[in-house]
């Protein structure tokens, strides 16, 4: 007797012949996904989704022999005309430099730096002999001003609201902390510095355990609960060039778009674990600030914690708990970024994490405020 809608199928042959036709509907509608994507990416772009069986720091190089216009004998570090390679912090910004910087459909700005390689014309002299009262400010691409203006970036802008202080920009463009407090005890320090600000991203954590970041860079690792450096001195770009990317471990994954774009989602997902207030990264930044602050006071200066940083609220109180610990004082920006976007202000560029010049307007007004509460203004 036959089942009547089954014809001569039996209800187990039904489920299996449905089974087997939702799995030819996923596959084709996988297929679809995977056909769209490679469309959606173009060569380059392509190149910094991530890979399954490679590091982050083997990725980095990767992308890093594969710029455009790159080849070895090219003696380009970055691909930014305002880095030169160096060997103790991996790269510096150029002395003496006048570019246009240009990221396709957000921003096209004028970059000049002086004869010390820091970004607009102060200092005239890298010792002070006129005692003028001076703040320095160390950071990374949001400091040194990579999507602005010149006359746009929050240092200059407060060198001009601060009439009476000279203040002096040591941002250098993707530094980790750990290159900050190198670029410190090697040069910075020697400027005369009343007050060294330092500005600090949640970025910045993965950074200061990594080999390789925009390019080759030193690092540091705890030892006896103090810091060892490693990776110095830096490779140059020849011998960058020759150094392998083990392929080997390159999964057979990597051949699919789709299956690399799930892996970068997952990847992004992952990266505020990095931050674990009781984890190895999280406390190797935390020594580094430490002697960051003790070599800041060795040398006379008054240091400064600068947050930059307003997507990881959670971040703010051990910050707060450091400074504390450290007795110095601490500038948090958190609540004024956030409440600046909360209240329709564009204080950063659309599609990307830098502050737009609006922003940099906001943030140099809140730290002037801040710096006059302690010190004299006028």
């Amino acid at each position: 007797m036959q089942r009547s809608g089954l014809g001569n199928r039996t209800p187990r042959n039904y489920l299996k012949y449905k089974f087997i036709s939702y799995l030819l509907a996923m596959a084709v509608a996988l297929l679809l996904l995977e056909l769209a994507a490679r469309y959606h990416y173009s060569p380059l772009q392509l190149l910094y989704l991530p890979y399954y069986g490679l590091s982050s720091e083997q990725h980095n190089l990767l992308i890093w022999k594969n710029q455009p216009e790159k080849n070895p004998l090219s003696t380009l570090t970055t691909p930014y005309p305002f880095d030169v390679y160096d060997a103790r912090f991996g790269w510096k910004v150029k002395s003496n430099a006048k570019v246009i910087h240009t990221k396709p459909n957000l921003w096209e700005v004028d970059i000049s730096t002086n004869s010390f390689g820091l970004r607009g014309d102060s200092p005239k002299n890298q010792r002070n002999p006129s005692n003028t009262f001076r703040v320095g400010f160390i950071g990374a691409s949001q400091t040194f001003g990579e999507s602005v203006n010149d006359n746009e970036v929050y240092v200059s802008l407060l060198d001009k609201m601060l009439s009476n202080i000279e203040v002096l920009n040591f941002g250098v463009r993707g530094y980790g902390t750990d290159q900050m407090l190198l670029y410190y005890e090697d040069e910075a320090k020697s400027y005369d510095l009343d007050v060294t600000v330092l500005a600090f991203a949640f970025h910045h954590i993965p950074r200061n355990v990594s080999s390789f970041t925009f390019y080759a860079k030193p690092y540091f690792i705890k030892k006896n609960n103090n810091l060892e450096l490693l990776g110095a001195p830096v490779p140059n770009d020849f011998d960058l060039f020759d150094k392998e990317i083990e392929e080997s471990k390159v999964s057979f994954l990597n051949k699919s778009v789709l299956m690399r774009m799930v892996l970068k989602y997952f990847r992004t997902l992952n990266e505020y674990k990095v931050y674990d207030k009781e984890g190895e990264v999280w406390d190797i930044t935390k020594l580094i600030i430490t002697h960051f602050a003790r070599a800041v006071e060795q040398n006379n200066s008054h240091f400064v914690l600068l947050n930059t940083e307003h997507n990881y609220p959670d971040l703010e109180p051990e910050l707060e708990k450091l400074a504390n610990q450290l007795g110095i004082d601490i500038i948090n920006l958190g609540p004024t970024i956030r409440e600046l976007l909360a209240s329709g202000v564009a204080a950063q560029i659309s599609n990307d994490n830098h502050w737009s010049a609006i922003g940099h307007k906001h943030i140099a007004e809140a730290i002037y405020t801040d710096i006059c509460s302690k010190y004299e203004c006028q």
